[in-house]
């Protein structure tokens, strides 16, 4: 067993243990133990309890889907952070759950927070827009920095500067940003952006077997959507929104969204997602509450379909459900 696996199941040994320990104090005797992503889930007749450690917004899903494999009146779930948080998501859950905090043998219900809001993109960030555009990629909003995107791919960032600025960093992930650091020092930045557009531009073409073909497709799906809204049945341009957090890696699973405002009708959410995300549900009702969206509709390749819509069995948003053939 590798040390990576050994730590896995260390973790899962120990969450096992608070399973049972804190199933006690709602009165359960938790069987047929099961584990999730950073967690343990267990039943007690039609009662589910779960314990998270860490890491809550790629565990609730697995959670719910967990509950779903019998009849199901209500969930119980334990954590030791981020209790606001999954509160709010876990009330969006078609099975009646309640959220708890740990601290030992101790809980305490917590109530639901908001969604935060995405920070605001100051003008220092905004003002890289017109120079990812001339050399040949999309600006995007990404959750208080601006990045360039060659069809769904990041290739570029603005960061905040140490000196109160705003830096450029160029590159696909946090590995080849560093390297382009050290390479492009006194290069033309406007230059360094074009020849790199032009070498992702190559990966991200169908039918490609580079390993940057393969990453990021929900923000390729958004890409398409965005250039022909008509695709999903929409006829007004759209915006994307910003992510509902900050990453500094390409390798994400979340959906990708944007918002389309027609002038005669209410607002529309549009998520893009690929492959089987089983907290696609819960994203999307945060996607739902952060934009206020009336109408919301997810879009998938036509083989996820079916994946897509067990995903959002678990949750009481109202979608549609709309496959798109894939660029790729």
């Amino acid at each position: 067993m590798s040390d990576a696996e050994q730590r896995s199941a260390q973790r899962q040994a120990l969450a096992g243990a608070r399973l049972r320990a804190l199933a006690g104090a709602f009165g359960l005797e938790p069987t047929d133990p099961g584990v999730i992503p950073n967690g343990a889930v267990g039943r007690d007749g039609t009662t589910v309890i779960a314990v998270i450690d860490d890491d809550h917004e790629r565990s609730l899903g697995a959670v719910a889907l967990w509950a779903g494999r019998a009849p199901t009146d209500r969930i119980v779930i334990c954590t030791d952070d981020h209790g606001p948080d999954l509160a709010r998501r876990a009330a969006a859950l078609t099975t009646p759950a309640e959220v708890h905090l740990f601290d030992g043998p101790t809980t305490t219900p917590v109530e639901a927070s908001g969604v935060p809001a995405a920070p605001v993109l100051d003008d220092g960030h905004r003002a890289w827009a017109g120079r990812f555009a001339a050399a040949g990629a999309t600006p995007v909003d990404d959750h208080g920095r601006l990045v360039a995107e060659v069809r769904g791919l990041e290739m570029a960032r603005t960061e905040p500067d140490p000196a109160g600025g705003v830096a450029i960093e160029i590159g696909v992930g946090r590995a080849d940003r560093e390297i382009h650091g050290m390479l492009d020092a006194g290069s033309d930045v406007d230059e360094v952006l074009r020849q790199t557009v032009g070498i992702v531009e190559g990966f991200r073409v169908a039918g490609g077997t580079h390993p940057l073909h393969r990453v990021a497709r929900a923000r390729w799906l958004r890409s398409l959507v965005l250039a022909d809204p008509t695709l999903i049945g929409l006829d007004v341009a759209g915006e994307p929104l910003p992510p509902l957090r900050s990453t500094d890696t390409v390798l994400v699973t979340e959906p990708a969204a944007a918002l389309f405002t027609p002038d005669d009708a209410p607002s529309v959410l549009v998520a893009c997602t690929v492959g089987f995300d089983p907290d696609l549900g819960p994203e999307l009702a945060d996607l739902v509450e952060r934009s206020l969206a009336r109408r919301v509709i997810v879009v998938c390749p036509p083989r996820d379909e079916r994946l897509v819509r067990r995903a959002l069995d678990v949750v009481t948003v109202d979608a549609d459900v709309v496959a798109v053939a894939e660029p790729w």
